[in-house]
């Protein structure tokens, strides 16, 4: 629930974030996010499947010079009470 709950950004990265406004639920979830230095990321999910604890997503406006930018997060759980996060991004820059 905290991987992909995208109103914590601000939490994760508090020196980059200043807020996230999320629309939608699962696949259908869309969001803005609000940089502290004013610039703005949106980003679509493209990928959820809850039972794997895996979702994607693409960035479809950034200020940032990449494109076809794609990420993969999947939560996989190592021990009671602990986790193995793995992201990974595909982009061109």
């Amino acid at each position: 629930k905290f991987v992909s709950n995208w109103n914590n950004l601000n939490q994760l990265v508090p020196k980059v974030v200043e807020r996230t406004e999320v629309k939608g639920n699962g696949i259908t979830t869309n969001w803005i996010i609000y940089l502290k230095n004013g610039s703005v990321v949106k980003e679509r999910m493209t990928h959820f499947d809850k039972r794997q604890r895996m979702m994607s997503y693409v960035m479809t406006e950034t200020p940032m010079p990449l494109k076809d930018y794609l990420a993969t997060i999947q939560v996989i759980s190592v021990s009671k009470g602990k986790s193995k996060i793995t992201i990974s991004t595909y982009f061109k820059v």
